[in-house]
């Protein structure tokens, strides 16, 4: 009886084992299926051109109104309405990582916000987006290539909220008539396929 209860025993810790085992798999499953399934609904509009963009954070203080006044940079009305004049000089600005994307098709803001899970927390501030701008143009002072669009194309910097309450755009462009960048905001709106946008990690 002691031999057959410890047989007994090994075959029910076999067993056990062995359903454990089998559950952890289709839960595995199920995991990457889900994984799957948001990979699909999130390139829906999107395709992911870069995946780790850094923008090096700032120590030292970043005075936007000296900064954006360079030459190389114009800003629209609405730029220095919405982003450049409410904005303070700023320092301690954590590093930042951006993936970027391009759009497959004609794209809503909507959808673009929706498809990259841009969140209400996940909204970048003024000074973010002011810093992204100056890192990223300072790279190509000239219009030559790196992760900005030259082609006549706007790169989508970040979506942001105003003092007013509203979510707006804001985007840069190389304006090769005018040598140099055009800084630009917008309300939510739509964007032609081959546009890209940024996305904060």
């Amino acid at each position: 009886m002691f031999i057959l209860g410890i047989i007994i025993g090994l075959v029910l810790g076999i067993g056990i084992t062995y359903l454990i085992t089998r559950l952890r798999t289709v839960k595995t499953s199920i995991v990457a299926s889900s994984v799957v399934a948001r990979r699909s609904i999130k390139t829906a509009h999107l395709r992911l051109e870069d995946d780790n963009i850094i923008v090096p954070a700032l120590t030292e203080e970043f005075d936007p109104q000296k900064e954006f006044r360079r030459k190389g940079i114009w800003m629209s009305e609405n730029f220095e309405e919405y982003v450049l004049n409410p904005t303070q000089p700023f320092t301690n600005i954590p590093e930042m990582s951006f993936s970027k994307h391009s759009l497959k098709t004609v794209t809503p803001d909507n959808d673009i916000i929706s498809e990259l899970e841009i969140k209400p927390n996940k909204l970048l501030t003024r000074e973010q987006i002011l810093l992204t701008i100056d890192n990223l143009t300072s790279k190509q002072p000239n219009g030559g290539g790196g992760q900005l669009l030259t082609n006549e194309y706007a790169t989508l910097i970040g979506y942001f909220m105003c003092a007013d309450g509203v979510v707006r755009v804001a985007c840069v462009d190389w304006d090769a008539g005018y040598g140099g960048w055009r800084c630009d905001c917008y309300e939510l709106g739509s964007w032609p396929g081959g546009f890209t946008v940024l996305a904060c990690n």
